[in-house]
């Protein structure tokens, strides 16, 4: 009778809905006129969690050209990214919901970061707290909106704690809107 009951105790199978999704094995992501195109992908099927990008640039004969590749640093790969015409790409958060050591990555054309912020700099340069930030939250952690490129495509921006964060794409530059 003890044994059955124990039996009857034992935990059960997770939900499906309790399991943290992984995303596509290959992401694409291109810069408004197609001049660029990152590509994030798993080499193993997400046997291992970290992520593989690779930059190409267009050439006058229409194929692509790989400018860069290297590891990312994201699990599984960012949430979000951007790519600029000039070569410019924003990673933006980690695929999962984490207070992220990877918030905002900036990588040039040649892959040289520019910027490599934690979701603590991130909030301490929004100047709000992680109660305002996660009360707000739509996208992730921290994001209230997407991320997007100004007209110019010099900055990035996205809505984070009733604050609009803004990136120069140049420099790295972390600043918000007034």
């Amino acid at each position: 009778v003890l044994l059955s009951l124990l039996a009857s105790e034992a935990p059960q199978a997770m939900p499906s809905s309790d399991r943290i999704d992984t995303p596509p094995a290959q992401r694409e992501f291109s810069s408004a006129s197609g001049r660029y195109r990152l590509r994030i992908e798993s080499l193993d099927g997400w046997r291992s969690p970290q992520p593989q990008a690779s930059l190409a640039q267009r050439r006058a004969d229409g194929r692509h050209e790989t400018l860069w590749t290297r590891p990312l640093p994201h699990h599984h790969g960012p949430r979000m990214a951007l790519v600029s015409d000039a070569g410019q790409v924003v990673l933006v958060d980690e695929w999962i919901n984490v207070r992220s050591r990877h918030a905002l990555v900036l990588l040039n054309a040649s892959a040289h970061e520019l910027l490599h912020a934690t979701h603590d700099q991130v909030l301490a340069t929004l100047g709000v707290t992680l109660d305002a930030v996660a009360s707000q939250a739509r996208l992730g952690t921290w994001l209230a909106s997407a991320p997007e490129l100004t007209a110019n495509q010099l900055h990035a921006r996205m809505g984070a704690g009733g604050r609009v964060l803004r990136l120069e794409l140049r420099s790295g530059a972390l600043t918000v809107e007034p």
